[in-house]
């Protein structure tokens, strides 16, 4: 990778520098942890190079915002939740609009629980999602399965009570998805 980089900023091709700086560090976070739990700053990590790859890839088609509060960066969160989340938004708001797509990450916390939320504009959630993958109503072009690895996952980790919801703002032409967490205790309120 480092090869790749320095051949490409000989060349002068910036693009193809940051992109292999942002797939080195992808590759860096993903292949050094191998505890299944990681923190939502580790996550939002991976995210962020995912993305700049993404952005290079989709050039003025991809607009993403995180919007975590610092504060919520130390709470427990199963490894690879967020990226597939924000992949699949990216796949499925570029196959319906020809427009911009915008990922918006954004995370609170109340005294029951710890929210975050992937939001993207351009697509919608087909009605019960989550049940209808679950009782193979609807066939999963390639993510179904993931999102039911992730809710399995974050129920086994926090809960029955914890895990994905999937919300369609039709009136902002939104597709949501929001992760309920345990709170993180010890913090105050941080406004949703």
């Amino acid at each position: 990778m480092d090869s790749i980089n320095w051949r490409a900023k000989a060349l002068g091709d910036k693009d193809i520098s940051a992109m292999v700086e942002a797939l080195g560090a992808l590759l860096r976070v993903t292949l050094s942890h191998k505890e299944t739990i990681s923190t939502i700053g580790s996550e939002l990590e991976i995210v962020r190079n995912y993305m700049s790859i993404i952005q290079v890839r989709y050039d003025d088609r991809i607009e993403f915002r995180d919007e975590v509060p610092t504060a919520l960066y130390e709470q427990a969160l199963p490894q690879l939740t967020l990226q597939p989340l924000v992949e699949n938004a990216i796949n499925y708001a570029l196959e319906e609009i020809p427009d911009t797509c915008t990922v918006q990450i954004t995370g609170c916390l109340t005294p029951e629980e710890t929210l975050l939320e992937i939001t993207n504009n351009g697509s919608q959630f087909p009605e019960d999602l989550l049940g209808k993958l679950t009782r193979s109503e609807i066939t999963p072009h390639g993510f179904g399965i993931g999102l039911l690895n992730i809710q399995k996952r974050l129920q086994l980790q926090f809960g029955p009570d914890f895990g994905l919801e999937f919300i369609n703002d039709e009136l902002r032409d939104l597709a949501i998805v929001r992760i309920h967490l345990p709170p993180k205790e010890g913090e105050p309120c941080i406004e949703c």
